[in-house]
């Protein structure tokens, strides 16, 4: 008598966490068409997406997310203070005149945005040959 009333919570349960994982499919499904049609509603947002798209490795997924941490990039006087913002700009540990180890990134910019451009980071390596001695 036990075994089978809990063959039929475990149905339940089954088929609820089913339902549920649907439902969240279908939220994803329209967050990713509201920040797509978002971005097709404003010009330099499609056009920053554009470009993004066009680096190996990268996608809808990814643009979104570098517009979304990083906002306008032309706000940025150069590539040097996109880095620094992202937190990608070498760190030497240093104590008094002594240089401790190997040259480091810094880490301390914006952890989500260096997350988010990791794995299109490792297809370009992938794919430039300019890259492939890098990491």
């Amino acid at each position: 008598m036990h075994g089978s009333s809990s063959g039929k919570w475990t149905n339940t349960l089954s088929a609820r966490c089913s339902i549920h994982l649907d439902w969240l499919n279908k939220q994803i499904k329209e967050l990713e068409h509201r920040i797509n049609d978002h971005i097709d509603r404003h010009p330099d947002l499609k056009r920053d997406t554009e470009l993004l798209r066009s680096i190996p490795g990268t996608g809808d997924i990814t643009g979104a997310k570098v517009l979304a941490y990083a906002g306008d990039v032309r706000r940025f006087t150069n590539a040097k203070a996109l880095a620094v913002f992202i937190g990608v700009t070498p760190r030497q540990r240093v104590s008094g005149s002594a240089i401790k180890g190997r040259t480091m990134m810094s880490r301390t910019g914006h952890n989500e945005l260096r997350r988010a451009l990791y794995m299109p980071g490792l297809v370009a390596r992938h794919h430039n040959p300019i890259l492939e001695n890098v990491w």
